[in-house]
């Protein structure tokens, strides 16, 4: 029963406890106003008896003491008129029995033997007896033994216990109905509560609220519900976004919203099971934006990221709904083209791209042109695994930059082995300066028309160990790539200086050498500083050492630019621009830098003497310079006819084949003890006056 009473309902419980109370509560009411019924009934008897008997000792003593029985029965028979009177018994003092009255019909206990006892009274409605002794004059004369009639006590009993029995079952119907409407009263709160308990656990919603039915401690039970779902619907909802959140950081790029390099490539590989089964083909496009790091370098990062989000937009309005555009890091986008036809269609869209990505870019008030590289490979063909698509995929975006950038390239087999050689010789850049591999090469400047000597340019080689001489042109760009173009660089400036003092001490003229520096290097924070250090420790005098610097270098972030250039021009070392003429500054942008020296660019002097447009463009650069009061040397002079229009144009510095290829510095030193020999010396073969060169005109 108390397993069953455990595994029921509140409401039932509370109807049951009710119940049981007013039953407990009636019945025990019940009994005790029986009882006290019973009690006072037996109680009223016993007073009457108790008053006859004192009535018939009175009455019969005096028969008693004269032994007269007649008189006593006399006295007895008058009890007929009594119906309370079941039988009298008179006893003499020794105990006998004197006298008896029976009523009619009646059926007497039974007289005892001995003397008479008075019955206890207790609560049943047996019959009540009572013995009273007989006094005359203060001395017993006899007992009167009084046995009084129940059966009419029986009977107003039974009605009274009807009508009792009767209020009970009555009381006991109002309870049910009345615990009925007190246990709803009471439990519908609580129902309620736990009818949105069970919604909330069912539906995992955390808006849904208790109503409040009362101002008791329900009803405040009610309200510390609410305000708990309250508490944890703001905590779920904090939770969901934080997951969104997290889920945005292991999906999305956080820069331009779109897929990142985990999601893309889950989409990818989904796409390759799905064109599978298919058997379709699925196009990968790897776009690079050209020249993103100059802008960022030039015109800060934040610029950066606004036009990285702005060419994200770009790329997302040229695709289709089912293809997916992800940024990978950095300036590097991919494109998924699901089921494709043929190679035609990523190339269609990559000319869109490209297209798309050429128009200007307003960003703030920048107008910024960039153009973009795209790589593009084709599963099955190419690839078939993710790792395989973006790998190839990559190699001919790298393709597609050699060619000129601005432009697509579709994979081919070959790219690998040439991406191959390429990830080898960066492996092994790390390790030049170690193996000792780097040489420098040194190619003289002289001046028309009398061929002094006026200075060096440092070129580096890459003595590699197993493919020989490497150029610059090829190693280079890694170095930069890889951010170990500022060891090299620092080890080029170290070995300069001490070739320097190297040749000081041997007694050769003081000839300044121009070094190349990177615009990574120069833009280095601690680049001022290592110079300065290098030029301490080695002795050498800052006028002697002259940096070069490519038109399009010092266009990178102008400000900081000439800042750092001042820095240098004030420890006493001269500037230079190399290959001018090639790059877009303004000579109002040019005149903010403390530069000393141009380098008319080999491409211009190449076809000087064949056309025109080159020869304006040369006569211009020396114009210029001299209205600027800049020294003019032109590069990569090859024969006599370009000599001898530079020279005509003005232009009093050169450095070519013409007069010495670039050559380690053994031989440097042999050709600076001839080169002042009119009979042995490098330049023996001219003659100014039949170059037209007049000596009186054109000096150093």
């Amino acid at each position: 029963m108390a397993i069953r009473l455990h595994s029921t309902s509140i409401e039932k419980k509370i109807r049951w406890i009710i119940l049981l109370i007013s039953v407990v509560v009636l019945l025990v009411t019940t009994s005790a106003f029986v009882v006290y019924e019973i009690v006072s009934f037996k109680q009223n008897i016993k007073q009457e008896l108790v008053a006859l008997a004192g009535v018939l000792s009175y009455n019969t003593r005096a028969a008693i003491m004269f032994d007269n029985q007649k008189d006593v029965r006399e006295v007895l028979s008058g009890l007929q008129a009594n119906p309370r009177v079941l039988a009298v018994q008179i006893y003499r003092e020794d105990g006998t029995l004197f006298c008896k009255y029976v009523a009619p019909g009646a059926k007497p206990s039974g007289a005892s033997k001995g003397r008479a006892i008075e019955a206890p009274l207790y609560f049943s409605l047996a019959s009540i007896v009572i013995s009273r002794p007989i006094m005359m004059n203060e001395y017993p004369v006899g007992t009167i033994r009084i046995e009084a009639d129940m059966q009419q006590l029986q009977k107003q009993f039974g009605f009274f216990l009807t009508i009792v029995l009767t209020v009970l079952t009555i009381s006991l119907i109002v309870a049910v109905v009345l615990s009925h409407r007190l246990q709803h009263f009471i439990t519908k709160p609580i129902l309620g509560l736990v009818k949105a308990m069970q919604r909330v656990s069912r539906e995992k919603n955390y808006s849904i609220r208790s109503e409040k039915t009362s101002q008791d401690e329900i009803g405040d039970l009610v309200d510390n519900f609410n305000e708990m779902l309250a508490e944890i619907e703001s905590r779920d909802v904090t939770l969901q976004q934080r997951q969104e959140h997290l889920r945005e950081l292991a999906n999305f790029d956080n820069l331009t919203h779109l897929p990142n390099r985990a999601l893309y490539c889950d989409r990818l590989q989904q796409a390759i099971h799905q064109s599978g089964r298919i058997q379709s083909k699925i196009a990968i496009l790897f776009i690079d934006l050209d020249h993103f790091k100059d802008i960022n370098d030039t015109l800060g990062h934040r610029i950066g990221d606004l036009l990285l989000i702005s060419a994200a937009q770009r790329l997302k309005s040229t695709i289709r709904v089912s293809d997916t555009v992800g940024r990978l890091g950095g300036d590097e986008f991919t494109i998924m083209l699901p089921d494709i036809k043929n190679a035609q269609s990523p190339m269609v869209v990559s000319s869109k791209i490209l297209k798309c990505l050429a128009a200007p870019f307003q960003i703030e008030e920048h107008e910024i042109h960039i153009s973009g590289s795209i790589g593009i490979a084709i599963f099955p063909d190419d690839g078939q695994t993710v790792e395989e698509l973006l790998k190839n995929a990559d190699t001919a975006m790298y393709e597609a930059k050699k060619n000129g950038k601005n432009t697509f390239q579709l994979y081919a087999e070959e790219m690998t082995s040439k991406t191959q050689s390429r990830i080898a010789m960066m492996g092994d850049l790390h390790h030049v300066i170690d193996r000792h591999e780097l040489v420098l090469f040194y190619q003289p400047k002289i001046a028309i028309p009398n061929f002094h000597l006026t200075g060096f340019e440092a070129l580096l080689r890459w003595n590699h160990h197993h493919l020989g001489i490497i150029s610059p042109d090829l190693f280079i760009p890694l170095a930069e790539e890889t951010g170990l173009i500022v060891a090299i660089g620092e080890w080029v400036m170290r070995d300069v200086c001490r070739q320097l003092k190297d040749w000081q001490a041997k007694g050769y003229p003081a000839a300044p050498i121009a070094v190349n520096v990177s615009p990574i290097q120069l833009r280095h924070n601690q680049f001022v500083e290592t110079l300065r250090a290098i030029l301490d420790e080695t002795q050498v005098a800052p006028s002697l050492i002259e940096i070069e610097l490519t038109e399009s270098a010092i266009m990178q972030n102008v400000e900081t630019t000439a800042s750092i250039l001042k820095e240098i021009k004030a420890m006493g070392i001269r500037v230079s621009v190399d290959d001018f003429g090639t790059g877009y500054s303004s000579l109002s942008q040019l005149k903010r830098f403390p530069i000393d020296t141009l380098k008319i660019d080999k491409s211009f002097v190449l076809n000087i003497n064949r056309n025109k447009e080159d020869e304006a463009i040369v006569t211009a650069i020396i114009s210029m310079a001299r209205s600027l009061g800049m020294d003019v040397v032109a590069e990569g002079v090859e024969t006599p006819e370009q000599m001898q229009i530079l020279a005509l144009k003005g232009c009093h510095q050169m450095q070519g084949y013409l007069f010495s290829k670039p050559l380690p510095s053994k031989s440097i030193e042999s050709f600076m003890r001839t080169i002042q020999d009119p009979d042995e010396g490098p330049f023996r073969r001219f003659d100014p006056v039949t170059l037209g060169l007049p000596a009186d005109v054109y000096s150093c």
